[in-house]
């Protein structure tokens, strides 16, 4: 099914936000990601819109995540009040958490399973609204070029003063857009490039030496195998999570992008023919 601003939010919990206009002035062209300011629980999503429902301050916001849940509380086809002066041409994600988290707090579980969530809705708007998959600077979003930005480089942009810094300096930016472009390639049928910025060296994983024998991994299962499994698809660059040999849902969706590359049923499960691929 063709993704359209009608039924972009579909099958999603929606709260009507108090203050935005109806209707747009300009097509989308902007993706933002924000930060709530928020604790992280699996309830802010919901408590996000709730407050948008009744805030005093005219803010508002398309989407709203946490670990396990989307919110909308403005329609695509809808203008929301949350970004300033890009208002008009943007579509906005409100992140529970914090512009202050360190890099470790952004790779631990609750917010990697959050920008999991997060990844599959801005792939869907990108194809929604044929916006490419890149970070913008500041200097390009003044510019009028089409990509994904946080709301600090509408804040630097255009100089907006006792503006906004979220999502924060820490932000995994090379991770979650290699995990929007995956998700992409899932709803294109297409393989996903890795784009790969420059970042501090990376020490290489050892090669994996195939066993005649390996065990059936799936959702929940832990352990040596894998471990194994993640650095395979680790250097794969599927998998962008902490090595902890637990068989999660970003090792699971990691197992899916694989299969989906490798041409064989994609059904999260590492079995045999799996394997087979994985090692071959």
């Amino acid at each position: 099914m063709k993704i359209t601003p009608q039924n972009l939010q579909d099958g999603l919990p929606f709260a009507e936000s108090l203050h935005f206009r109806k209707g747009r002035k300009e097509k989308v062209r902007v993706l933002v990601i924000h930060t709530a300011e928020t604790p992280e629980n699996n309830k802010m999503a919901e408590s996000i819109q709730s407050y948008c429902q009744r805030r005093k301050d005219t803010v508002s916001c398309h989407e709203a995540v946490d670990n396990d849940s989307v919110v909308c509380g403005v329609r695509p086809f809808d203008t929301a009040w949350t970004t300033g002066s890009i208002n008009n041409f943007s579509y906005s994600y409100e992140l529970a958490g914090r512009a202050s988290q360190n890099k470790e707090q952004w790779a631990d579980e609750f917010s990697t399973a959050m920008l999991a969530i997060v990844a599959k809705r801005v792939a869907k708007a990108a194809l929604c609204w044929n916006i490419p998959i890149r970070k913008l600077t500041p200097a390009e979003l003044k510019a009028g070029a089409s990509g994904i930005c946080g709301h600090v480089d509408q804040t630097v942009a255009y100089e907006v003063k006792g503006g906004h810094s979220d999502p924060g300096p820490n932000f995994p930016w090379e991770k979650f857009l290699n995990h929007v472009r995956a998700e992409l390639a899932l709803l294109t049928g297409e393989t996903a490039p890795i784009v790969v910025e420059p970042v501090a060296p990376v020490v290489p994983v050892a090669p994996v030496v195939a066993k005649p024998t390996k065990p059936v991994l799936k959702r929940g299962t832990s352990g040596a195998a894998v471990k194994e499994l993640q650095q395979i698809l680790q250097t794969k660059k599927l998998y962008m999570s902490g090595i902890d040999g637990y068989f999660g849902p970003v090792t699971e969706q990691a197992v899916r992008r694989f299969q989906t590359s490798a041409k064989i049923v994609i059904d999260g499960i590492v079995g045999p023919q799996t394997w087979k691929a994985l090692l071959s």
